[in-house]
């Protein structure tokens, strides 16, 4: 069986952040629709089909689409309805009572009432009996609870991510409920040291960026287990190679020297193509801890170089440790007091005549807007500390010198 850390080498091109729209829209939600509203809420407030779209039902429905969508079933899902030509109220046969809009909401308002409540303490029991239609049930659990319930509503998708994991079509059949499926991928998230942090939507997000798979997936004969991801994917980024100017370099560690390979070796260049066997687990923690150990060299130049303007030095900032969807690490300021916005990229490898890194597409767009945009290239991180520091690297006059190739944004820059 496959852990979610299997797919890390994903990771380097998820960005978290961009979830904000959609939690924003959620928050909208839950705060027009609290529980004390839904309480005294009127069935005109909850139907669909209105002219009107400020309702219960078309904003979780349509206004939350990017939550999951939900629009694959017919508006019986809600119980009740308006139809859109002749404007009757229309009850289905589950809820109706007495052929009363009024009487019939009373019954769609308990059962809300109810599944929020066993949402809220994650009553599995109550869940599954829920006389809500099932889709309907858990987009609700999900906008409500975003840190218990997955945005995945299809039975089909969750058995189709559950398949990826345990690499067996048939796997998702020995969770019966949908809540278990649910559970199933809550529980393959939590074990994992970084996405355990994230919510459903947040994960739900991501699964649907490793597995893209899974948006063809209409019937259960439509899963398969993904296999060779690496080698079937379509890179999003491109290859950089870049002849600029150095603005200037530092050495501000020991000189000891060590016997390291050179930045094009294989050892350390991976492959796009899968030639290269690499544990993308140990990869990424790798990264991340040569990448946090750059930020805090460069944190700490940034403030011995603003020695003489100690009010600008304390405002040194390691943005990225709060919100690394800026497109840059460490926000510093020149010592006019105007902004200096530091990507910075860290290796072991001592200083070559070539600069080589990779760029997300995030920061090279960031890298093109901001005029104060500086790269700083920390080699040698965990011994001699040499930083080569490149002002403006995207800048008109020098863009003329890229090559663009196809592969992942790979920078290379001759210093000679």
């Amino acid at each position: 069986m496959k852990k979610l850390s299997d797919f890390d080498y994903k990771l380097v091109e998820f960005d978290v952040n961009r979830n904000k729209e959609i939690e924003n829209l959620r928050k909208q939600f839950v705060n027009q629709y609290p529980v004390s509203f839904i309480k005294v809420m009127k069935y005109k407030d909850y139907i669909l089909g209105q002219k009107n779209h400020d309702n219960f039902c078309y904003q979780i429905e349509t206004g939350l689409r990017k939550l999951g969508s939900i629009q694959g079933a017919t508006s019986k899902k809600f119980g009740m309805y308006q139809d859109r030509n002749t404007g009757e109220i229309i009850l289905t046969n589950k809820w109706n009572v007495s052929n009363s809009p009024e009487l019939t909401f009373e019954e769609v308002r308990k059962a809300i009432l109810k599944l929020l409540k066993d949402g809220k303490t994650n009553n599995r029991h109550g869940i599954i009996n829920s006389k809500i239609s099932q889709m309907l049930c858990y987009k609700i659990l999900s906008v409500y609870f975003p840190n218990l319930y997955l945005s995945i509503f299809s039975e089909n998708h969750l058995n189709f991510f559950i398949a990826q994991f345990h690499e067996n079509i048939n796997a998702g059949d020995q969770f019966s409920e949908i809540y278990d499926k649910q559970m199933e991928l809550i529980r393959l998230k939590n074990e994992h040291l970084i996405a355990k942090n994230w919510n459903g939507i947040e994960f739900m997000t991501y699964l649907y960026r490793v597995f893209p798979q899974a948006h063809d997936v209409r019937e259960k004969s439509d899963i398969k287990v993904v296999t060779n991801l690496v080698d079937s994917e379509k890179s999003s980024e491109e290859d950089l190679v870049i002849n600029g100017e150095i603005k200037s370099i530092k050495n501000i560690g020991n000189s000891k020297k060590r016997n390291v390979p050179t930045e094009n070796s294989e050892e350390n260049v991976p492959s796009i193509k899968g030639k290269t066997k690499i544990d993308f687990e140990e990869r990424q923690k790798r990264l991340s801890e040569i990448g946090a150990l750059g930020e805090a060299v460069v944190v700490n130049y940034e403030k011995d170089r603003l020695t003489n303007f100690p009010e600008l030095a304390r405002k040194v900032k390691q943005v990225s440790l709060n919100d690394d969807s800026l497109g840059y690490d460490v926000r510093s300021y020149n010592e006019d007091g105007t902004e200096r916005f530091i990507e910075v990229k860290s290796t072991t490898l001592q200083k070559s005549e070539k600069l080589e890194f990779y760029l997300s597409d995030n920061e090279l767009q960031k890298a093109k807007e901001l005029s104060n945009y500086w790269i700083y290239r920390v080699f040698d991180v965990e011994d001699f500390c040499e930083i080569v520091m490149i002002e403006n690297p995207f800048s008109p006059k020098k863009l003329e010198k890229i090559d663009i190739k196809p592969t992942n944004y790979f920078v290379q820059i001759k210093t000679n």
